[in-house]
């Protein structure tokens, strides 16, 4: 990251101790991340170099977390996206058997609005373990050496990630198990001692 996306990102930290209300947090926290998806936007992705040819040049960086075919994070159209976001669909699958597993409710957000179709704690509990994954996947990106048929463009333009890369992000479900067990479970203790 430059320095000049740490200097933003900081002069928003300044304000954390202000904010009375989650919305003025909610506002926030999307300051610093914009900055800090800016950064890693041109994070290259490497390619074989038989199959440069056949990959789109938008394939060829980290890009924007936000998809044009959706606004937001959902439908990824670049390999590393969707790549982020199958990490992070698994880190939310084991924050939520951690939520579970020592008695909080999914469901109830603090931060993230409740939604009938989302488990909200889950997504504020997972916010902890993010920058582990983050941080995984941009030394995965550092490393290695894709192939065009490693993913997958729908018709829509979706990014799919294909085998054998889906198997190489699935070993690291563990990782985000052990990590995120201890926040759920201070979590817990907080909550009850507040009770």
């Amino acid at each position: 990251a430059s320095p000049g996306t740490a200097e933003a990102i900081e002069a928003v930290a300044e304000h954390l101790s202000k904010p009375d209300k989650s919305d003025e947090f909610r506002f926030l926290e999307a300051q610093a991340a914009s900055a800090y998806w800016q950064a890693l936007a041109p994070t290259p992705i490497r390619f074989a170099r038989r199959d440069e040819p056949k990959v789109p040049e938008y394939w060829k960086t980290f890009g924007t977390r936000v998809s044009p075919l959706t606004g937001s994070p959902r439908n990824a159209a670049t390999p590393s996206q969707a790549m982020l976001n199958y990490l992070y669909a698994m880190l939310e699958a084991e924050t939520r058997i951690a939520c579970l597993t020592v008695g909080l409710d999914p469901g109830l957000g603090v931060l993230h609005a409740d939604l009938r179709a989302r488990d909200s704690l889950a997504c504020d509990l997972m916010e902890a373990v993010r920058p582990d994954v983050d941080r995984w996947l941009i030394g995965f990106l550092r490393d290695r050496v894709f192939r065009a048929d490693d993913f997958f463009e729908t018709k829509t333009g979706q990014c799919r990630v294909l085998p054998p890369v889906t198997h190489e992000l699935a070993e690291t479900l563990s990782d985000w198990q052990r990590a995120i067990a201890p926040v759920a479970e201070w979590t817990a203790r907080t909550l009850l001692e507040m009770g």
